[in-house]
């Protein structure tokens, strides 16, 4: 009977012991500290992506720099990545669809133009399926037009390890539009004490031959890459870096430069770390991962990425899309056939591809999809960091022989 009691007392002892109740409501309270010191910012950088960059931007760089910052972004996209994958995440496909054209009618000068578009450009071969073991996602690889003036897009997945990394792919046809270039407000050279414009041409905010815009190439702490328009130099160009150039005659194309001189019959150049692709083949380097945005300090990570890549035609692609890797992007321009691609800006509020329609008075504007984030104000009243642009030449404005 003692012996009962004992045992009884002893599992009541064990059972509502305060000091290892303590010790365990530490335990859960210390766990679920270190879920959300992990999970806040993710939150933060899925929900909040303008909040987060413009935290990250103007507060963690000053403060503590940028080797530290690109350590703890690696920390952060690496959980979500690992998160993403055990959950297995899936595909919105509402989210990835390009956006159709506006319901507002274009102005009468340019209905002749958008009709002949239609009809005189045919829509490129499908793009072969990146992912052979892997069923096709409705769409996927299917060129759709969004919008007048050309402009093609479509979707491809080549990341077999993460089935769920879209990337999102314009086709722009250069014989009839005109690629430019602005230095943002801050960056590339707003430490030297050379800001720029951060705005498209006055020109084009009235005529209505705004097209397109999208994003730039990294803060210029991010790799120290150049960047030049006409005589103004905002940050020196560095020989060796694949770079992204405008010529007089009013072609783009991309390769890699061997000088910190430009040629004579380029106006513009912004370059951004080494090419992607070359010649038509993925770069061995970016299966290396080992001259991402800011250099290697922060070692390879799982993002939002977009790119810019030429065709063997002259025309000019854009690809970006979330969780890719630097190959991963690169395969996308690959199967886009594209001769010489490179990478642009990473993160997500600042991947954009915005497209514009022009009532007669005033600029209407759609991101590419709904991944991506609305941002097409700015580029018409001044954004920080450098940006391209597509327009339509003078010449094409209500010319049917075009």
């Amino acid at each position: 009977m003692n012996t009962i009691s004992s045992s009884v007392s002893d599992r009541r002892t064990a059972t509502w012991n305060p000091r290892g109740n303590r010790r365990k409501l530490f335990g859960v309270i210390v766990a679920f500290v270190l879920v959300g010191a992990v999970a806040a910012p993710g939150l933060i950088l899925t929900k909040f992506p303008g909040v987060a960059a413009h935290l990250v931007d103007d507060f963690l760089r000053p403060a503590f720099g940028d080797e530290h910052v690109a350590r703890l972004e690696r920390v952060l996209f690496d959980a979500q990545d690992c998160f993403d994958r055990l959950r297995g995440k899936r595909v919105d496909l509402r989210a990835i669809a390009p956006e159709e054209a506006s319901a507002a009618a274009p102005p009468s000068r340019h209905r002749d133009q958008e009709r002949d578009n239609k009809a005189a450009v045919p829509l490129p071969m499908n793009l072969h399926f990146g992912l052979p073991d892997v069923k096709a996602l409705p769409g996927e690889g299917v060129w759709k037009r969004i919008g007048r003036d050309g402009l093609v897009a479509t979707f491809v997945r080549t990341d077999k390890v993460r089935p769920y990394a879209v990337v999102s792919i314009v086709r722009m046809p250069m014989r009839s539009l005109r690629l430019g270039m602005a230095a943002g407000l801050k960056q590339p050279g707003g430490q030297f004490g050379f800001p720029g414009p951060g705005k498209i041409t006055t020109d084009l905010q009235r005529n209505g031959r705004l097209v397109a815009t999208f994003n730039g190439g990294f803060r210029y702490g991010d790799g120290h890459y150049g960047m030049q328009v006409e005589n103004a130099r905002y940050a020196p160009i560095v020989p060796g870096f694949a770079t992204a150039m405008i010529y007089r005659d009013g072609h783009a194309y991309i390769a890699k430069v061997n000088s910190d001189r430009l040629p004579k019959q380029v106006i513009a150049a912004r370059e951004n770390g080494p090419l992607l692709v070359a010649n038509g083949r993925l770069d061995p380097r970016t299966s290396k991962q080992i001259w991402l945005w800011a250099g290697d300090r922060g070692g390879v990570y799982v993002t939002w990425r977009s790119g810019l890549g030429v065709l063997p035609n002259g025309d000019l692609v854009w690809a970006g899309g979330p969780s890719l890797t630097p190959a991963a992007l690169g395969k996308a321009f690959v199967l886009a056939g594209c001769v010489n691609a490179m990478e642009l800006d990473i993160n997500l509020f600042w991947v954009r591809f915005t497209l514009y329609d022009w009532d007669g008075h005033k600029y209407k504007w759609r991101p590419l999809n709904k991944e991506l984030p609305d941002q097409g104000a700015v580029y018409l009243h001044g954004n920080e960091k450098d940006f391209f642009y597509l327009y339509r030449p003078e010449s094409h404005i209500g010319n049917r022989s075009k």
